[in-house]
């Protein structure tokens, strides 16, 4: 007859109890690292040339307009403190004869 000896069995699943919860530590670690620099990197590609300065319309780029039907112009906005030089904006075309 073999006798058990509980210590070690014990010992053993404590040990194993242990080094599931130091992976389930360390898959989160990885999982904030992984967010952390995806955050970082799409921070890193947003164009910070929002506001684009002008004196005319040809100043703005032509591919500033996403949508067809707009034209990127040089606006001049009212006396404001936050817009206070002429900025490229996306304007709508305004056909020649409207439609009735």
């Amino acid at each position: 007859m073999k006798f058990v000896n509980y210590k070690v069995i014990k010992s053993y699943s404590i040990f194993h109890t242990q080094i599931r919860e130091n992976m389930a530590e360390a898959i989160k670690f990885v999982y904030v690292m992984i967010i952390f620099f995806s955050l970082f990197l799409v921070a890193m590609n947003v164009d910070g040339a929002a506001f684009i300065m002008c004196t005319q319309d040809s100043d703005c780029p032509k591919d500033m307009c996403s949508s067809l039907s707009m034209n990127p112009k040089c606006h001049m906005f009212e006396e404001d403190d936050y817009f206070p030089d002429p900025l490229c904006i996306c304007a709508r075309v305004m056909p020649l004869f409207p439609s009735p």
